[in-house]
């Protein structure tokens, strides 16, 4: 599934940057609190979410389950991308997958 989200990220024609970043949050690649403490980072106190202190900094976390983020993404959907969409994105691969489905058309591609 990684290869099939690498493909799609190329395909919806972001900047190189957006790619890479994207890639390296699919790939668990991103600089978060968790993967900064695995690493032995000694500048990391605590690996909890610094925006909702509910759970690790991962990835998956901020781009799909964090209480505080939602609401940031919920309005930029709805007010930046006038899109409208109930359905839970539970992963980034889902995210990935949405974005395919719903990135053109929608001016997304304006915004990065």
């Amino acid at each position: 599934m990684k290869d099939d989200c690498w493909n799609i990220i190329w395909s919806i024609l972001a900047p190189p940057k957006v790619a890479a970043f994207s890639w390296k949050a699919t790939h668990g690649r991103l600089g978060t609190r968790l993967n900064l403490y695995i690493q032995g980072s000694t500048n990391i106190t605590s690996f909890m979410c610094p925006l909702c202190e509910e759970t690790p900094e991962t990835a998956n976390h901020l781009f799909c389950h964090c209480n505080f983020l939602a609401i940031l993404q919920n309005w930029l959907l709805e007010n930046c991308w006038k899109i409208n969409d109930e359905r839970e994105i539970d992963s980034l691969d889902g995210l990935v997958n949405w974005t395919k489905e719903n990135g053109s058309g929608h001016g997304m591609g304006n915004v990065i």
